[in-house]
């Protein structure tokens, strides 16, 4: 006798079954995660790469824009240099007697009113001054300088030969101690080592040459080239000279940037003395009465400030004032001869702008100046822009994909739903549910697999179908009457072994009796 499971024995299966039933997740939900996981991973992934690509991209691309303008700056002014150098020697080769060399003066110079405004010479030792000039590039007004032996310096308006016009127009009386801390007019003294002017020419030297710091004079801002010439013919030692004004430098900056689309701020600051040479904004160097520079500390320029400040951040120990500038810059020149790069970049903020500041430096003689530019980072958020909006696409094309993908899913899992359907349908024996009667499979799947599958168990359905039916006829069998007598014919039941396959024949004799009225009749039944 089989046991029959216990009540806590089918509770526990009924359960393990409910189980893995809701453990085994949908076919859509797979496809969907699935989806979900390659799309958003490639997708975000793709876009992330492409948005850091970009933001390095733009770093590197102020960094060259900064490069190349400082670059492009420097060049242009050291090679204006030259030709000022170049200018002032050809001065000196002219060097004849005075009226032949003041001649000589003249025609160079109208001829290079680009690059200079001035030509002239001072004697030596005596320190007296000659030569021509004009107040400002952009006039045309030319002018004689001499000097006298008690010191006296005139100023004339001459006309274009160059002879002297009417009175002088300026007289300039500094009469000193001929020492070096009061020279008064010797320019001699002036210019000469330890000289109160900082220009250090080395007179015993007879090819010497240098620029001088920069300095204001006459409401102009001025840099001067500087040549120790010796007369052939009288052997008379003289100083040539060449004024090199900063508002050309100016220009030529602004011919350089005028080429980058993006704000920029270039300044040059001179080591020695902490003033500002010049700044792309063009604001002004000069102190109200014109003959002196503003010290910078005192500049009204956000970019000149947060130049200042960084520099006292970075290269004074305990923030001494701004006063004490050149003592920190004399730091900067070698702080960026140290770095791999040639040039220090440090990203500031200003006004809530983000600008890159680059640190260049460069030589006029022995004067060294520090150029330092700032470029708009903000400006490129273009770059940055079009990379948020393509993640805004690539999201947009996560959703569309997840949605295609959801329809497709739902699609697929409701062709196999049907097929689970119609599997559960036969297995309660709902035939006629199933089969059409001619279209075959009823609600066949578009799907070309699931289409077969069905299709399948169409076929498998139809025998087991047949096989059915045969079986049922198997089991009625035959039924035999008689009236020649009062009795029946009892049906047999068949084994079980007998009802499998339908047309099974006998292969033997079998018997049993007929009970009737009058008796008992054997009656045998052959194959």
């Amino acid at each position: 006798m089989e046991r029959s499971p216990s009540s806590a024995s089918k509770i526990s299966g009924i359960l393990n079954q409910e189980i893995n039933h809701r453990l085994r997740p949908r076919f859509w939900i797979l496809i969907l995660g699935f989806l979900a996981v390659t799309t958003i991973t490639v997708g975000v992934l793709g876009w992330q790469l492409t948005f850091t690509t970009s933001q390095k991209n733009t770093a590197v691309l102020v960094d060259e824009t900064e490069d190349i303008i400082a670059d492009s700056i420097m060049h242009t002014i050291l090679s204006d240099a030259d030709v000022l150098q170049t200018l002032t020697a050809t001065q000196a080769s002219m060097l004849e007697k005075t009226n032949r060399t003041m001649r000589a003066m003249l025609v160079l110079l109208n001829r290079v009113r680009q690059f200079t405004t001035s030509m002239y010479y001072n004697t030596y030792p005596g320190g007296l001054q000659f030569g021509y000039n004009y107040p400002s590039p952009s006039s045309n007004q030319l002018q004689l300088w001499t000097q006298a032996p008690n010191n006296t310096q005139y100023t004339w308006n001459c006309n274009p030969q160059g002879s002297p016009v009417g009175e002088p127009i300026s007289v300039l009386y500094r009469p000193g101690n001929n020492t070096l801390e009061n020279p008064g007019t010797n320019e001699t003294l002036r210019l000469g080592i330890n000289g109160i002017d900082g220009i250090n020419i080395d007179y015993a030297n007879s090819t010497f040459q240098t620029f001088s710091p920069i300095y204001a004079y006459n409401g102009q801002v001025y840099i001067t080239s500087y040549r120790v010439a010796i007369n052939r013919e009288t052997q008379e030692k003289v100083v040539f000279a060449n004024d090199w004004t900063v508002s050309y430098i100016f220009e030529r900056i602004q011919d350089v940037t005028s080429v980058i689309p993006y704000p920029m701020f270039v300044g040059i600051i001179e080591v020695s003395s902490g003033n500002l040479m010049v700044a792309s904004n063009n604001v002004s160097l000069l102190a109200d009465d014109g003959q002196s520079l503003t010290p910078i500390y005192l500049i009204n320029d956000p970019f000149i400030h947060d130049f200042l400040t960084y520099v006292n951040e970075t290269f004074a120990p305990t923030f001494s004032p701004v006063q004490n500038l050149p003592s920190q810059l004399s730091i900067v020149p070698a702080a960026i001869d140290s770095t791999p790069t040639e040039a220090i970049y440090i990203t500031r903020k200003i006004s809530g702008v983000n600008w890159r500041l680059e640190l260049n430096y460069f030589t006029l003689g022995i004067q060294q100046y520090i150029l330092f530019t700032y470029l708009n980072i903000d400006a490129q958020a273009q770059v940055q822009a079009v990379s948020q909006q393509t993640g805004i696409y690539i999201f947009v094309i996560i959703g569309v994909s997840l949605l295609l993908g959801t329809l497709f899913a739902l699609a697929v899992s409701r062709q196999l739903n049907i097929v689970s359907q119609q599997i559960n349908l036969l297995k309660q024996l709902k035939f006629s549910e199933v089969l059409g009667v001619e279209s075959g499979v009823k609600r066949r799947s578009f799907i070309k697999e699931l289409a077969e599958l069905q299709q399948g168990f169409h076929e498998m359905c139809k025998v087991f179908a047949t096989m059915i039916k045969a079986n049922s006829m198997l089991q009625k069998g035959p039924h035999v009457s008689g009236h020649t007598g009062n009795y029946s014919l009892p049906r047999r039941p068949i084994s079980s072994s007998a009802i499998d396959l339908p047309g099974r024949q006998m292969t033997a004799v079998e018997s049993r009796p007929a009970t009737t009225t009058e008796g008992t009749i054997g009656i045998s039944k052959e194959t």
